[in-house]
């Protein structure tokens, strides 16, 4: 086990305390059989002093334990829930530090209730592993939740944008051209460009950019198109210039080493999109949006050629100033992916400001059939097969919750991926219909919008007559029965 220096004086402190308390001694007398004063005891077993080799050994020899027993890092049945603790890795894989919790006072606290704390504990690592979570799969929760408790507004990182902008004197009206931070990567940073192909390396096919940081050189994938090569740049450009240290070294996630590569992989993509869609212009283009009095796809479309970015930038970019721009707090945004010509709609990400509880996709089960994205899916294929597809396909819905009743206007761009050219992508955003849409959205009420009645997952619709249905309602039937059953014993009662 390889353990830091402050958990091992914490783990030495237990089993001092833990001795102390079987041979039921007080402070005074354990200090009187030791010669250690009561004051060094009490900052032993908090986990603040490691007392020295002539120290441990008068320690073992009043509390009648040997010398390798007390310095053992293997703890008593007492104390087993500690020792879980540490062999589980929990500590060094939970990006404490982040949320501003000590580690240590995890184990204070077990110690203080080791039975409830421990079985809270067991309890998280169990689900984990029954649900094979990842610790990956962890940290991409963990920065979720935290995007969703910040809005996915990030100020400072939208300053470090407008910062650039100042200090290359660019206008946040001109767009960044692949030329521009081609020559700006390896002018100010020495990082060179380079291309692979999918013949070179084929188990690279579907990986967008690999950074080499031996030869310090951006590989790009040759199959990406010029809107994917230009934010993949920016990103780079990002790393160097919010000095993030840890980052990983591929577009994609192959391997995930640490908490802070993943939060720092998210800040430089935030901070390339915030330089590809500055905030000031982007506020002003969706006020005209918003302002039109009837559903104008085309105006979407408009901006993606405007700030030559991919569906998925331009929607996430929105999400950013939502709440702090136009006061629309309640929203959610799903990505799928989807093979052509199959149904295997895969959610790839998705982020909740709205009630998580009722808005929410669970990937055990089958997707409600008549959520949007699937449509736009199976219309983006069917597009490719008659070979008249030329640019992302832009929908609108209203779409009211039948579980809930919650009303929510629905927009989703759906497009074939460049290197996987077998898969579609398909990204939304969904506002729910409250007087904050209403007073900015002025099209929210627009006759010619389809209004659909959606649920959640097949497994869970109460929407018996439906004809889009793929599977049966086992959990909801499951749930009527368990309703019964307690009701049924109520009146016995």
């Amino acid at each position: 086990m390889n353990l830091s220096p402050d958990i091992i004086k914490l783990v030495f402190g237990l089993k001092v305390n833990q001795y102390r308390h079987d041979k039921s001694l007080s402070f005074a007398e354990l200090s009187k059989k030791s010669g250690l004063s009561a004051s060094y005891l009490n900052e032993i077993e908090k986990g603040k002093k490691y007392p020295k080799t002539d120290k441990i050994m008068q320690l073992a020899d009043a509390l009648e334990v040997t010398y390798d027993e007390l310095v053992s890092l293997k703890l008593g049945n007492q104390l087993g829930s500690v020792s879980d603790l540490i062999t589980s890795n929990f500590l060094s894989e939970v990006p404490f530090d982040f949320f501003g919790i000590d580690p240590k006072s995890l184990l204070e606290m077990l110690v203080n209730a080791p039975a409830k704390v421990s079985a809270f504990i067991r309890t998280v690592v169990g689900i984990g592993r029954n649900y094979n979570l990842s610790v990956e799969q962890f940290y991409f929760a963990v920065l979720r939740s935290y995007q969703e408790l910040h809005q996915n507004a990030f100020p400072d990182l939208e300053k470090a944008a407008e910062s650039f902008f100042n200090e290359y004197k660019v206008n946040e009206s001109v767009t960044f051209d692949e030329f521009f931070l081609t020559n700006l990567l390896a002018d100010k940073y020495g990082v060179s460009i380079d291309f692979y192909s999918e013949e070179e390396h084929p188990n690279l096919s579907n990986i967008r950019s690999i950074f080499q940081r031996e030869k310090n050189t951006l590989m790009l994938n040759s199959k990406t198109s010029s809107k994917q090569r230009v934010f993949t740049i920016l990103r780079e450009i990002g790393f160097l210039y919010l000095n993030l240290k840890e980052r990983p070294i591929t577009s994609s996630w192959v391997e995930v080493n640490s908490f802070d590569e993943v939060l720092n992989n998210f800040k430089a993509s935030y901070f390339a999109g915030s330089v590809l869609i500055p905030r000031s212009v982007l506020k002003e283009e969706m006020h005209h949006f918003f302002s039109q009095p009837t559903w104008q796809p085309d105006l979407v479309n408009q901006m993606l050629d405007k700030f030559a970015v991919t569906p998925e930038t331009l929607l996430h970019r929105m999400s950013n100033i939502l709440n702090e721009q136009f006061g629309i707090s309640d929203f959610y945004f799903f990505r799928f992916e989807a093979t052509r010509g199959k149904k295997d709609f895969r959610l790839t990400k998705e982020m909740h400001m709205s009630d998580r509880k009722d808005i929410y996709a669970n990937q055990s089960e089958h997707y409600c059939r008549r959520w949007l994205a699937f449509k736009t899916i199976d219309d983006v294929d069917f597009q490719l097969k008659k070979d008249t597809y030329s640019k992302p396909i832009v929908g609108v819905q209203r779409s009211t919750y039948h579980s809930s009743g919650r009303n929510f206007l629905l927009i989703t761009m759906s497009r074939p991926l460049n290197i996987q050219s077998n898969k579609i992508e398909s990204v939304s955003v969904g506002f729910e219909i409250n007087d904050a849409l209403k007073n900015k959205v002025s099209f929210h009420n627009d006759s010619a919008i389809p209004n659909r009645i959606v649920n959640h997952t097949c497994e869970r619709c109460g929407i018996f007559d439906c004809q889009d249905r793929v599977a049966a309602p086992i959990l909801l039937q499951k749930e009527r029965h368990l309703r019964n059953m307690k009701a049924a014993i109520a009146e016995l009662g």
